[in-house]
């Protein structure tokens, strides 16, 4: 149920969003938007109140199950941005397909029907870890590369355990011996390492972002937008930030959210994060004089 729920909430906020900017509304949080989208379909307070309750308690119980509810988790609490979540989703789809070229590849004469089945059953069982290194070694750099497939290993083997003693006696399997893993689990641990990745690339501009908002709630006035900007781009001048305000809230609704302002400050979080990153280099190395 819970993510029926987030589902129809997502799906409520864009149709919301793209009402926004065509009537240069205000936009929501995705906090803000489940109240909105809970008001509409259920009316009375007490509904919404109990409604809105259940949702925050099962992403609380369940964010460490389902990458799904963990993405819209940090969301909700204006931890990440809401289009992260199509970066998951092209995830999820670049391993099916990644994992269809290997298939292929290792089965050149076979039809696309059969690829096709081998797919399906592949998806819905387990794949070996030439399977899961090849997908790896062409979506990832070599150092991520070696840090998932040492991730995955480890899962495998524990999975193995697991599996082994809950059904004692019986014999391993090949594919077990050959350090299988589910392809759900596959997609959920490269899933959660893409999230671990984009949360640590988010955290410094997200503390600067809180220590601007004042109530707490995701939104940021124009000033305080303005204050943002300076404080992460510290080289842009007057009217280059007028700008980027004009782009984030062309409907001069003098509101910016916290989801809005990553999207349009990305290049300049990049810049900020290298700009970071050198200096714990240089902070490291440096001649402390022992």
């Amino acid at each position: 149920q819970l993510k029926d729920y987030i589902r129809l909430i997502q799906a409520s906020k864009e149709a919301y969003d793209a009402k926004c900017l065509e009537n240069n509304l205000a936009r929501e949080t995705m906090e803000m938007h489940m109240y909105t989208y809970l008001n509409q379909r259920y009316g009375l307070r007490q509904l919404i109140v109990e409604n809105a309750t259940s949702i925050i308690k099962a992403l609380h119980k369940y964010h460490g199950e389902d990458n799904d509810v963990a993405v819209f988790a940090k969301v909700f609490r204006n931890e990440i941005d809401e289009d992260f979540r199509k970066v998951q989703t092209q995830i999820k789809e670049t391993v099916a397909d990644l994992l269809r070229i290997h298939l292929k590849g290792k089965q050149r004469l076979k039809s696309d029907e059969v690829i096709s089945e081998q797919l399906k059953e592949k998806m819905a069982g387990r794949i070996v870890e030439e399977e899961y290194i090849n997908i790896i070694k062409y979506m990832y750099n070599p150092e991520d590369s070696l840090t998932l497939n040492k991730l995955i290993r480890e899962f495998a083997a524990d999975d193995a355990r697991a599996r082994a003693q809950s059904q004692s006696g019986r014999s391993s399997t090949q594919e077990e011996a050959d350090g299988s893993v589910a392809y759900a689990d596959l997609v959920k641990i490269l899933l959660d390492f893409q999230l671990r990745g984009h949360d640590r690339f988010l955290m410094r501009f997200r503390e600067l972002f809180q220590s601007i908002d004042s109530d707490g709630d995701g939104v940021l006035e124009e000033q305080e937008f303005k204050s943002l900007v300076r404080r992460v781009s510290p080289a842009r001048d007057e009217e280059e930030i007028d700008e980027l305000l004009l782009q984030v809230d062309p409907g001069h609704t003098m509101r910016v959210t916290f989801s809005d302002s990553v999207t349009v400050l990305s290049p300049d979080i990049v810049d900020m994060m290298i700009v970071v990153a050198r200096t714990v280099t240089q902070t490291d190395g440096s001649d402390d004089g022992w």
